[in-house]
């Protein structure tokens, strides 16, 4: 026959469970403060994620109403480049031009001075 507890505890049983159930309440407080503790970091976890979510938002709402305006600067930006590809090729060739005829008036210069002076026959 199993052991059966005695119908009148004794002392030392009383105190036993009295010291066991302290032990319990002890770690039944850790827990509580255990699931405390991490009902505020989903708390904040939660409000963190809110802000992101509203700020993620308001940055979509700025890009889609930024969008037009960027085309547009991309557009115009590819104009004045074009126009600027123009103008330094026009540059490029007006100095070639100007050097060039430097070039021949120095040399007709240069050419005249190399040579004799002829007197004139009046």
């Amino acid at each position: 026959m199993p052991d059966l507890p005695a119908k009148n505890p004794t002392n030392r049983d009383t105190n036993e469970k009295i010291k066991s159930l302290g032990e319990i309440q002890k770690s039944l407080k850790g827990l509580d403060d255990y699931i405390c503790n991490q009902r505020d970091e989903l708390d904040q976890v939660a409000k963190t994620l809110s802000t992101l979510k509203s700020e993620k938002n308001q940055t979509e709402e700025i890009l889609k109403l930024s969008a037009p305006q960027v085309l547009a600067i991309q557009e115009s930006l590819g104009r004045q480049k074009a126009r600027d590809k123009w103008m330094d090729g026009g540059i490029g060739v007006l100095i070639g031009l100007i050097s060039s005829s430097l070039f021949h008036i120095a040399l007709r210069w240069w050419n005249r001075k190399k040579e004799p002076h002829l007197p004139s026959s009046t």
